[in-house]
């Protein structure tokens, strides 16, 4: 059933295919529309212009309309890299002549232009195009250290200028974000909600189905462009992750010419990060490559005391305290290659190529303590070592068709990432483990728009993810270290899911904006473990709506309405990663362990939310109120065995939970050399969890969090950051986390005429962040305290080299029709 299931799918991604083609082959060209009889001799040129800086656009699209099919493209083309646009073939009639480019705002020619026999070839001359502050319907709010584009399903946060994760890694730009919370382990939570969906450019990858905090380690801060933080997704989005998701957007350069971005960063005790962008943008070609270092060491300590309740005999252990202290060390290098080549005025294709090798060591020495009810103690000590190494690449292959109308197009995409890597763990002096793993992840995906009328579009696409993992594990133990049978096994995941989705969104006149949307989705998936006799199977159909609603109040201006308001539903699903569902049992701590849950079956998660953006000169604002309710909630709990004196950490479904909250976030110009962005979650939590064993997990509370960026530009060239966020205590599943609060300093100085740039970052300065969580049932108590190093000094450098030499360009462009016999339309200016 389940090759059925694929075949189908290729063969409906063929038929699309060869429709959409066949389309285009019958009229969606260039210079190719049928108009009757007429003769078609009309030519019409002109340059267009960038309004500011008098240089040319390239690629911005000239369209022809018909008068009286007003929003039908009859014909048109594209400039080229002088600007410069000669569209021939046009049939003898009437006119409306439109110029739009991403950015910028649609020029619209004042005149009608009429093609006659006496009067076949029209020249426009010099068109400028503005820059356009607001596209899409989104309202924008520009700062120095950030901007924010508030849309109708997402936020998009310009994070390339905070200079608060300068040496840090994805990790610490997230941290500074609102809604988003990363704990000391690299867990990601949104609004509380750690079900959360790491895209990479807006794809999944092989990184992305393992440990998000691994994932997050490997991408360093000043290689990221910008992130999207999507609370509510639409169906267009892939439905994963309970709580949303989050699109880590990397930096790629489009600059003409050659140029790039070289930058090396030091950091107190043994922390190295250095980085090169380079970008070649000429003719058909945009050639760009990164390639980034980091060698990193951190130290960390913790310790932890369990008190026993279900205690009688003399030997029974009452407390155990245990202290542990160690370092994590890392290195990594990474490569990103690609190209973009641009077929023609509608057609281009990019190759992009990534790899990651990193090795790493994680040392710690661990002390126990050991105290009866007769009142004897014992002790132990106990050095843990591993140390890993990871392999990870991917290749992407990207198709875009751009049609007469900016509005409409077609893309396409075909991924494939592998990630490799292996670990040998010594636990002790008798325990031992080995362990390597693989994921491979297949994607193809295709999305169509198709305006319509100018207020109404459809969006439509599909989708087809075939991923693979395998874990192999081998412990040994005693003094010979004998394979233990118990602890060797092999886990592999498979996971096959096909979908389809459509969209349908429109605004009034009135300023009501409307989004509906369906996705329909077959997964297969299956679980197989050698010391299982059956594989774990759970194949299910599920349909994911979306709603989306906004109406606009007051004066429409630069940065959109004065006031908004939006109400918006989601359906999505938390599938278990292979993290949460591998069993292998971390021996690191033989009291207290951790493993996974092969049998968890996925989470289902119904969404609200009601927000309002207010506008005004200097200030924004936005309010949410949202709600959550999930069922089969996967969280993680503490189960204690006091016989074996052991607690072991591990995932299960619950019956249910709900999230309530509000959100408020501000950003605000104060003066011109002061902003301050801030943001305040507070919401309710309560989880079911009385259908796990005897001991009900069921808890709620309240909890908030609150997160404060200042930036400051009091001399030229220099800019001064400052942030700081706090998380009060939060219940959890059978416990409670303390609260978590961290600063972070910046000073950024530009230098060698702005193309050089000085940064200084301090962070923790007050040594505060820590990890404490508590846990208990009716047979114990336990509280545990972990730290690891984030009082540092980081000190980095970056400098822009190239230049862009359009004057070069131009005359090899000229060269060029002079030597094809094209028509110089430099010439004629």
């Amino acid at each position: 059933m389940k090759n059925l299931y694929n075949l189908f799918f290729i063969i409906m991604v063929f038929m699309v295919g060869t429709t959409m083609a066949q389309q285009r082959s019958q009229g969606q060209g260039r210079g190719n529309f049928s108009k009757g009889d007429r003769p078609k001799i009309g030519v019409l040129s002109g340059k267009v212009i960038d309004s500011k800086t008098n240089e040319p656009v390239e690629f911005a699209t000239v369209s022809l309309y018909s008068v009286r099919e007003p929003e039908k493209p009859v014909t048109g083309g594209m400039t080229d890299k002088n600007g410069g646009f000669r569209i021939k073939e046009i049939p003898l009639g009437p006119y409306n002549v439109k110029v739009s480019f991403i950015g910028y705002e649609t020029y619209s020619h004042p005149d009608r232009v009429m093609f006659t026999p006496k009067e076949a070839e029209i020249f426009l001359g010099k068109i400028t195009l503005g820059a356009d502050a607001k596209l899409l319907n989104e309202v924008a709010v520009e700062a120095d250290a950030e901007l924010m584009v508030n849309s109708i399903d997402k936020r998009s946060f310009n994070v390339s200028q905070d200079g608060t994760s300068e040496g840090g890694d994805a990790s610490d730009v997230l941290s500074n974000l609102p809604s988003v919370d990363v704990d000391i382990d690299g867990n990601v939570s949104l609004r509380g909600s750690e079900g959360v969906k790491i895209l990479i450019d807006g794809k999944p990858s092989a990184l992305t189905g393992g440990d998000v905090s691994e994932v997050l380690e490997q991408i360093p801060a000043n290689t990221i462009e910008s992130v999207e933080v999507i609370t509510n997704p639409s169906a267009k989005y892939s439905p994963e992750g309970s709580a949303g998701i989050i699109n880590i957007i990397l930096k790629k350069n489009k600059k003409k010419g050659t140029n790039g971005t070289a930058s090396v960063t030091v950091g107190t005790r043994e922390k190295y990060n250095a980085s090169l962008n380079l970008n070649h943008y000429i003719d058909k070609f945009n050639l760009f490559g990164n390639y980034s270092f980091r060698d990193n060491r951190r130290t960390y300590d913790g310790n932890s005391l369990r008190e026993n309740f279900d205690v009688n005999e003399p030997n029974d252990l009452q407390f155990l305290e245990q202290m542990n202290d160690g370092f994590y060390q890392w290195s990594s290098h990474n490569i990103k290659l690609g190209a973009d080549y641009f077929l023609n005025d509608f057609n281009s294709l990019t190759l992009t190529t990534n790899l990651n090798t990193s090795s790493f060591t994680n040392e710690n020495e661990l002390f126990s303590y050991y105290n009866y009810l007769d009142g004897s103690k014992d002790e132990t000590a106990q050095l843990n070592t591993t140390d890993g190494n990871r392999l990870n690449g991917g290749i992407t292959l990207d198709y875009q068709h751009k049609f007469l109308n900016p509005k409409q197009k077609l893309d396409a995409s075909l991924r494939y990432s592998q990630s490799n890597s292996d670990r040998d763990s010594d636990f002790g002096v008798l325990n031992n483990t080995l362990s390597d793993s693989r994921s491979d992840v297949w994607q193809f995906q295709m999305d169509y728009v198709m305006p319509i009328s100018n207020r109404l579009k459809l969006e439509t696409g599909l989708n087809s993810r075939l991923s693979l993992s395998n874990e192999d594990f081998k412990t040994r133990i005693g003094e010979n270290l004998i394979l233990d049978p118990n602890g060797t096994f092999d886990f592999t995941y498979q996971e096959d899911i096909h979908a389809l989705y459509g969209i349908l969104s429109g605004s009034l006149e009135n300023g009501m904006g409307y989004q509906v949307g369906l996705r329909a989705e077959q997964a297969f998936t299956t679980s197989t473990l050698t010391i299982e006799p059956e594989p774990f199977e759970n194949n299910y159909f599920s349909l994911y709506p979306s709603v989306h609603l906004s109406k606009g109040f007051g004066e429409k201006g630069r940065f959109g309405y004065a006031d908004e308001i939006q109400l918006s539903y989601s359906r999505r699903v938390n599938r278990p990663r292979s993290r949460a569902l591998n069993p292998f049992v971390d021996m690191s701590n033989e009291n207290n362990l951790s493993t996974g849950n092969p049998f968890l079956k996925p989470e289902y998660v119904n969404s609200l939310e009601l927000s309002y953006l207010k506008n005004w000169n200097t200030t924004s604002l936005s309010g949410a109120v949202y709600y959550k309710h999930s069922n089969n909630a996967i969280s993680r709990i503490t189960i204690n065995d006091p016989e074996k004196n052991i607690t072991t950490r591990t995932w299960e479904n619950f019956a249910n939970s709900n999230n309530y909250g509000v959100e408020v976030l501000v950003n605000s110009q104060i003066t011109d050399w002061w902003r301050i962005n801030t943001s305040v979650n507070y919401f309710y939590f309560n989880v079911d969890g009385s259908n796990i064993g005897e001991n009900d997990y069921s808890n709620d509370g309240f909890t908030w969090t609150g997160k404060l960026m200042s930036s400051f530009k009091l001399w030229k060239g220099g800019s001064l950051q400052a942030s700081g966020r706090y998380r009060s205590p939060r219940q959890i599943a059978g416990g409670e986390m303390k609260g978590i609060i961290f600063y972070d300093f910046a000073m950024k100085q530009k230098v060698l005429d702005n193309k050089g740039t000085i940064s200084l970052r301090l962070s923790d300065p007050f040594n505060l962040f820590n990890f404490e969580i508590e846990n208990w049932d009716d047979n114990f108590y336990q509280i545990s305290n972990r730290s690891r190093e984030s009082q540092i000094v980081y000190l980095g450098f970056s400098f822009n080299f190239g230049k862009i030499n359009y004057q070069l360009k131009k005359k090899k462009g000229q060269r060029q029709n002079r030597e094809s016999g094209g028509d110089n339309l430099d010439d004629l200016y």
